[in-house]
C-alpha cells in the first residue's frame, strides 16, 4: 500500500482483490498465503476465473479503507487516536 499511497492514487480492482485476499488471510491467520497474496497485487495478476465477474468491495475501495482494514487485522491504534 506503500506504492500507492507514495503515487497517489487508489488501487486498481486487480490490486485491491488480492489486498483484501491478503488481509482476510491474515485475519484466518493464513501467512502464507497471505504472502502469495500480496505477491499477487505487487504483480497485479488477474482476479480469478470464478470472481472475476462478480461485483464486490475490490472494484472501488481506497487506499484508506485498505489501510484500515489492515490496522484491524494487525490491532494497530489508528494515529489519529491519542
Amino acid at each position: 500500500m506503500a506504492v500507492l499511497e507514495r503515487y497517489k492514487r487508489n488501487p486498481n480492482r486487480r490490486e485491491a482483490y488480492h489486498v483484501l485476499s491478503a488481509i482476510d488471510c491474515l485475519r484466518e491467520e493464513r501467512y502464507e498465503a497471505g504472502l502469495d497474496a500480496i505477491q499477487a497485487a505487487e504483480h497485479v495478476e488477474p482476479i480469478p476465473d470464478g470472481v472475476v465477474l462478480m461485483r464486490g468491495l475490490h472494484d472501488n475501495i481506497t487506499v484508506a479503507e485498505l489501510s484500515e482494514a489492515l490496522r484491524k487485522v494487525l490491532r494497530v491504534p489508528d494515529s489519529s487516536e491519542s
